[in-house]
């Protein structure tokens, strides 16, 4: 299989991922359904997806959000993160997410014509204690 790019980034890429998925819904309470669609027409995604390293390494998940929110509404007012050791289960689906991604090196407009991001979001109960590799290829 070939992936989306080199395995040496992709657990910074889950890091940040995750951290935007969880940031957009959980701070910024964009629902998950206009989430969904700003990530599935973001050109920064595009590259993200690709494996350019200033997307997937070479900035935190929070700036990736608001760049990703500011292509889709350039006045958009950004709350502050407040910062928890706890991972949310948005958290999961997005670290969850960009796995697959990189996994598969389709697209996220791809994946989520499959499934919803909701959907995702849902799977957290029982995924999230399994290996990602029952995510990626379930029975």
């Amino acid at each position: 299989m070939i992936h989306a790019y080199n395995e040496i980034y992709l657990s910074d890429a889950q890091n940040s991922f995750a951290n935007l998925i969880d940031y957009c819904i959980n701070t910024c309470n964009i629902s998950v359904s206009r989430l969904e669609e700003i990530i599935s027409n973001s050109e920064k995604i595009r590259l993200f997806e690709n494996g350019n390293p200033s997307y997937i390494v070479g900035r935190s998940g929070i700036e990736l959000a608001r760049v990703i929110i500011l292509e889709y509404n350039p006045n958009f007012k950004f709350n502050e993160k407040i910062y928890t050791s706890n991972k949310t289960k948005e958290y999961w689906a997005g670290w969850a997410l960009s796995y697959y991604q990189w996994w598969c090196g389709r697209s996220f407009k791809n994946i989520f014509s499959k499934i919803s991001l909701e959907e995702v979001i849902s799977m957290y109960h029982p995924f999230h204690e399994m290996d990602l590799s029952q995510f990626v290829e379930p029975k």
